[in-house]
């Protein structure tokens, strides 16, 4: 993986032996990758005569493809998203005593570290199970042994790095390098070591030190840097250009260092609803955490407030039939209620929850402030992520949602999706971050209590004019002129879903420059 400011690069390889002496008709495997993953480049390397490169085509297409090849018996290989966040890989016809290598080349936009100046790499390496129906053609019944997992992380940053430290596995650090070749004029030079790459504050590389780790938890690395750091300010990050003269453009506003929030904190008159998971997955360490979360969110309820707890598995339950006003009583009674919880509720019906709380919710007061605490283990990700959104932008009663991952196989995809289409904001913590996470969960309260939201806009430079695909294809764009006059700088502008920027919130925007 390579790392630079605030997205990432990432190859992953997975191989495939055929140990018998017969070809394998098919070998396939399902993997997670992190929620927002684009998949740039697929390519599969069939023992050491052939090589497959992959092509993007609508999801029937490559289907087909693959199927014809199979039958002829040819070498032929897949990948194929069933959620944003899990993908499965199928190499057909390998034959015997070969390895079959295939590299999934993807890119993410990297999360902000809240703890401190910085941003977080999250590589999923298991699925968990799920409660409910799996997509069509999923495949996760089946095991496979997983060994040699080896993960490298090179990192290239706008601000001097700290140290990268790792939460979940052990790593090795090489501070100053991000392992890029250097160039030598002749052997004595190299003998001399006076090739050696200068030491870069700003580069380092991070590896997994477990030899024997496995499969069952995300591997995460926080990425601590020195202010000014890119990735905790507003900042426009443009590439180099490309053979063709075209520049990539990323702008985050970041809208804490614009607003001043903590007024409209301090007179807070809304409610602010706790939904609890509590089903048999939560059972054990996560309820434990859940329990920890809850006695902090409580205990740091501003006095103005009005709240409530509800619980949910497979079904629903909730503390007092509506809000009650903040105080010493109902503070002393939620929290004896939230020392009995247990995973005992059966299945993870969290949409069910969700249109149940939405149904129950005070339209007296100010706003509804919505605060899941689950660890995410569902199938019905979209559908609830939807719920989430509509719920948010037709209501005629302020409403947003926040949700608290908890685990080590959190379904990204669903905790940062029930925040974002909410209008609110979703956050992960491990079960190794025990007693650690406080902040964040401070955090994501005072989040609740800010503004439902602001507007933001990005106005170019006159110099600067939007295009569009249809209006001028931006690979044949003719940036010559004859005339003295300067044109304008054309870019075209990714499409996106507008959503509320709140204090605690920050904005992108994607663009293509000629």
């Amino acid at each position: 993986m390579k790392v630079n400011s605030l997205v990432s690069r990432t190859e992953l390889i997975q191989s495939f032996v055929n140990v018998s002496q017969e070809s394998t008709p098919e070998a396939h495997y399902t993997f997670p990758l992190y929620d927002g993953a684009t998949i740039v480049a697929f390519q599969a390397e069939i023992g050491n005569s052939e090589v497959l490169e992959g092509r993007a085509l609508p999801k029937a297409g490559p289907k087909e493809e693959y199927k014809r090849a199979t039958e002829k018996m040819e070498a032929a290989a897949i990948v194929e998203e069933h959620t944003p966040e899990v993908f499965e890989t199928r190499v057909g016809n390998i034959p015997p005593k070969t390895v079959a290598k295939v590299t999934t080349t993807y890119t993410n936009q990297l999360e902000e570290d809240f703890e401190s100046p910085g941003v977080i790499v999250t590589i999923p390496t298991s699925i968990a199970p799920r409660y409910g129906q799996a997509p069509d053609g999923c495949s996760t019944s089946d095991e496979m042994p997983v060994t040699d997992l080896k993960i490298a992380v090179h990192v290239s940053s706008a601000s001097p790095i700290k140290q990268p430290h790792c939460t979940t596995h052990p790593i090795s650090i090489e501070m100053g390098t991000s392992g890029a070749s250097n160039r030598v004029s002749s052997f004595a030079e190299l003998a001399k070591g006076t090739a050696k790459e200068d030491f870069d504050t700003r580069k380092s590389i991070a590896r997994l030190a477990d030899a024997n780790a496995m499969m069952g938890r995300d591997f995460v690395l926080r990425i601590v840097t020195s202010p000014p750091d890119v990735s905790n300010s507003s900042c426009a990050l443009l590439s180099a250009p490309d053979a063709h003269g075209l520049s990539s453009l990323i702008i985050n506003v970041k809208s804490n260092e614009l607003f001043d929030g903590q007024e409209a904190i301090d007179l807070f008159s809304g409610e602010i609803v706790f939904l609890a998971d509590r089903s048999g997955s939560m059972a054990g360490s996560k309820i434990n955490s859940l329990r920890d979360a809850l006695n902090v969110f409580l205990k740091s309820l501003p006095s103005t407030c009005y709240f409530n707890l509800a619980s949910f598995g497979d079904h629903f339950s909730c503390l007092w039939q509506s809000s009650r006003a903040y105080g010493s009583d109902t503070l002393k009674d939620a929290m004896a209620h939230v020392a009995t919880f247990e995973g005992n509720m059966g299945g993870t019906q969290l949409l069910l929850a969700l249109k149940k709380v939405v149904s129950r919710r005070n339209k007296g007061l100010a706003s509804s402030q919505i605060i899941v605490l689950t660890d995410g283990e569902v199938w019905e990700t979209e559908e609830t992520i939807d719920f989430g959104r509509q719920t948010t932008s037709e209501s005629s009663h302020p409403t947003r949602f926040f949700s608290l991952g908890i685990g080590n196989e959190v379904s990204h995809r669903l905790i940062m999706g029930i925040g974002k289409a909410g209008g609110g904001r979703g956050a992960t913590t491990g079960m190794d971050r025990q007693g650690k996470w406080q902040e964040k969960v401070i955090d994501m309260l005072a989040n609740s209590l800010a503004p439902q939201s602001w507007t933001v806009e990005v106005i170019h430079d006159p110099k600067f004019a939007l295009a569009t695909f249809q209006d001028a294809p931006f690979l044949e764009w003719d940036s010559t002129s004859d005339s003295d006059e300067a044109k304008p700088v054309q870019y075209i502008q990714a499409p996106s879903i507008s959503t509320p920027v709140h204090q605690f919130g920050q904005a992108y925007v994607y663009q293509i420059l000629d």
